[in-house]
């Protein structure tokens, strides 16, 4: 199982140190599906189970002082990710695919905390979550751009893949659309240079 977080210095890929590796699981049998960097001192962990928050970066220069300084956190505890790439940063909130749940999110609060939102923003549109093949749900992926956050997701049978692809609009405050058919395989999002 995939439980443990091991951080190493800025741009060093070999060296690591005992007080810089850290167990997440909180004593489950939790697994570590994704990371996710909410800002420049809380990194999220995404487990199957569980969500997960360490904090408390401070580097002054020697190994020694690391490991006093973080803390792990649990934020949500009794459900987690559906796979890597299925989590996303909005501006202040975190939009992620939760197994059973539909498309859940992480908000800040007025003290900084982060704390999970009850209400599924996918529920408007549970008819379709419903749909989704629960044996590809590790397929599953997230992205944001234009203030719009994009899902892409296998509906029926998604053997062959992801086969629709959800869009929430932030503006509007709803589900814009939804796009289903063969031509529809989305595998990853990502930002490319064009021209």
């Amino acid at each position: 199982h995939r439980q443990f977080v091991a951080v190493s210095d800025v741009l060093d890929h070999a060296h690591t140190y005992f007080n810089q590796i850290f167990r997440i699981n909180f004593g489950s049998d939790s697994e570590i599906l994704d990371l996710l960097v909410y800002d420049e001192n809380r990194l999220l962990i995404f487990t199957d189970k569980d969500v997960s928050m360490v904090t408390g970066y401070i580097v002054e220069g020697t190994n020694a002082t690391f490991g006093t300084s973080v803390s792990i956190q649990p934020v949500i505890r009794n459900y987690g990710v559906s796979g890597r790439g299925a989590a996303v940063v909005v501006g202040s909130d975190v939009y992620f695919y939760a197994s059973r749940r539909g498309i859940v999110s992480l908000a800040q609060t007025e003290q900084s905390k982060v704390r999970g939102v009850d209400m599924p923003l996918s529920e408007p549109i549970q008819p379709l979550i419903d749909r989704i093949d629960p044996r590809y749900e590790s397929n599953i992926r997230l992205a944001w751009w234009d203030n719009k956050l994009y899902c892409a997701l296998g509906l029926g049978d998604a053997s062959a893949g992801n086969n629709a692809l959800l869009v929430y609009d932030f503006i509007n405050q709803s589900w814009s659309s939804h796009d289903t058919g063969d031509a529809i395989n989305p595998a990853e999002f990502f930002i490319a240079q064009y021209n």
